[in-house]
């Protein structure tokens, strides 16, 4: 991927959450609401380590808002006349360029639980991609 949003992202392990399951159906705590996150990341950045990680090219080009609103204009006119179907939509792009923050550590305060470092979970998904070709 050459091109990135200009927003963030907020990631987790998937062995994180499932942990986190188990220990929360094996704890007492009752309607509560969490939110699980590792570490929040800009897209670029996202981008950058999985570029890494799989030898590919890093991404050069910023997905502006404006930008990102002129495709929506061509992908509804590429779906208006039948040639594809609709991948962009107002909220994705509202998604795509948010700047918002996440706090994880409520889990980690109340199952004294600590997340396991995202570069490894890179480094897993690579040897899982390599595995699978």
């Amino acid at each position: 991927m050459l091109f990135y949003p200009t927003g963030n992202i907020a990631i987790v392990a998937l062995e994180d959450v499932v942990k986190i399951l188990i220990k929360l159906m094996e704890s007492s705590i009752k309607n509560e609401r969490f939110i699980l996150v590792s570490k929040n990341l800009n897209y670029k950045n996202l981008i950058e380590k999985i570029a890494i990680e799989l030898n590919s090219k890093k991404p050069f080009f910023a997905l502006s808002k404006p930008l990102l609103h002129l495709l929506l204009i061509i992908d509804k006119i590429g779906y208006a006349l039948g040639l594809k179907k609709n991948f962009l939509n107002r909220a994705t792009i509202r998604s795509l360029c948010s700047q918002q923050h996440y706090d994880g550590t409520k889990i980690e305060r109340i199952l004294n639980f600590n997340y396991q470092d995202t570069e490894l979970t890179f480094i897993k998904i690579k040897e899982d991609l390599k595995a699978s070709f």
